[in-house]
């Protein structure tokens, strides 16, 4: 018998372009793995400008980490099946991310 609350580790490294906006720059959990992430470390590697990232699609859920630092969201804290990242700033330049993105097999049809 198989566990439906498996959870499966996937890691991006993300480059975002300057002047890059939320459509060049999205991680569909749901439409591309068939799983919601339900937690997430992001990692800010490189670049020094201010980059915005939208939860899930929504307008009101957008964040904006100071550059430089690093973001945790904890097991089941949020159900994110949609990121997209805007690095759209005034003479904003390359950025890099490393996302751990904790997928879970009980959101599979």
């Amino acid at each position: 018998m198989s566990n439906n609350n498996t959870k499966h580790p996937k890691v991006f490294l993300l480059t975002l372009a300057g002047n890059s906006q939320f459509s060049d720059n999205v991680l569909d959990f749901v439409g591309d793995y068939g799983q919601a992430c339900h937690s997430l470390f992001v990692e800010w590697v490189s670049g020094n400008h201010p980059i915005q990232i939208r939860f899930n699609s929504d307008s009101e859920a957008i964040y904006t980490p100071l550059p430089g630092t690093n973001l945790l969201i904890g097991p089941d804290e949020l159900t994110i099946t949609k990121l997209e990242f805007s690095n759209s700033g005034s003479g904003s330049g390359t950025v890099i991310l490393q996302l751990l993105c904790g997928l879970v097999a009980s959101d599979l049809g």
